[in-house]
């Protein structure tokens, strides 16, 4: 049996989350890094695993005391995110995670980005052209309905009945200057100049459907941290009686002959080189991961960097079924959920 929740999380001030641009260290350190706008799928799988434990009361445990190790990985998993092949499915009692979506609760929508093809008819030639010695791919003849000069559809969300807003109107930025690491101003060698936070304005929240094979509080609103810098975030689970079909309630977004990215999307260099045509730009997915032995140590244990490149949600492939780049695997995390 499954049980299905809605996450939200709301920002109580600005927040920071972090791209490949970060404050840094000595010779790679920043001076003007701006938050991205959205979390990566590891931190949202974290935020529920931590969660989990909290509920259950193994946030702290000996884990020599019989049964407590065996108890925290069948609830959360033994390995963490991974988007690399053999990667966990699932992760304990945590079944599935939908993409990450903004809502306006007080209007009960859902908004994610625009298609960037809105507006705009995409014609192909037949005949192909091969751009790299592994790739054969379509050329675009034309792109009825677009101006250089006017485009701006990366600026715009838009809900499952087609309601458009700006970004301006879900989010904010808030800067803060003369940040130093040491706490010591007259350091300049280790004063940063400029922190971007991003924030949302007060009608909206992050929301994303979560279900489990166990059943979890039915109600739980506190406060959490996220993202760096402790962004503190106020999150609300709540128990759902039916689930949502988000690549139903966006329906209306959906064109024949083209996939549109509700979540961001993971594929390997040959499956993005064999893409027809792809409308759209890359992000950065880069997490941590914790090598693990079989039995417990009390060293600190040994943890490695990944960086992938993401095809970005509001992104459109053309002449590519959804059957040959899905993956169930990433599916459970909300990648790869086309329409």
């Amino acid at each position: 049996m499954s049980y299905t929740y809605m996450v939200r999380l709301k920002p109580i001030d600005g927040y920071y989350f972090g791209g490949e641009k970060t404050l840094g260290e000595g010779d790679a350190q920043n001076y003007y890094v701006k938050s991205n706008r959205l979390p990566q799928v590891s931190a949202l799988v974290g935020i529920i695993r931590y969660e989990i434990l909290r509920q259950k009361g193994l946030l702290s445990y000996d884990p020599k005391q019989e049964g407590k190790l065996d108890e925290v990985e069948r609830l959360i998993g033994r390995q963490g995110f991974s988007m690399d092949e053999g990667g966990p499915e699932t992760f304990g009692i945590i079944q599935k995670l939908s993409p990450l979506f903004v809502e306006n609760r007080q209007e009960g929508q859902f908004y994610t980005p625009l298609p960037l093809d809105d507006g705009v008819k995409v014609s192909l030639l037949e005949e192909k052209c091969s751009f790299s010695p592994t790739s054969t791919q379509a050329l675009v003849t034309d792109l009825e309905g677009y101006d250089p000069k006017t485009y701006n559809n990366y600026r715009y969300w838009v809900s499952g009945d087609g309601h458009k807003l700006c970004e301006d109107e879900i989010f904010y930025t808030r800067e803060q200057v003369g940040i130093t690491k040491n706490g010591k101003p007259e350091n300049e060698k280790d004063a940063f100049f400029k922190l971007v936070l991003m924030g949302l304005n007060e009608a909206f929240n992050f929301a994303f459907q979560l279900e489990t094979g166990e059943r979890m509080d039915e109600v739980r609103q506190g406060l959490c941290t996220l993202g760096g810098n402790r962004s503190i975030f106020r999150m609300d689970l709540t128990k759902q009686e039916e689930a949502i079909d988000f690549c139903t309630y966006f329906q209306k977004l959906k064109r024949e002959g083209r996939l549109l990215l509700l979540g961001d999307a993971y594929l390997k260099d040959e499956e993005r080189d064999q893409l027809p045509f792809f409308w759209g730009t890359s992000t950065c997915n880069r997490y941590i991961v914790t090598k693990h032995d079989k039995a417990h140590h009390w060293r600190k244990p040994d943890k490695t960097e990944k960086l992938y490149h993401l095809l970005a949600r509001g992104g459109v492939i053309y002449n590519v079924s959804a059957e040959s780049i899905q993956s169930p695997r990433l599916n459970n995390v909300g990648l790869n959920i086309f329409i």
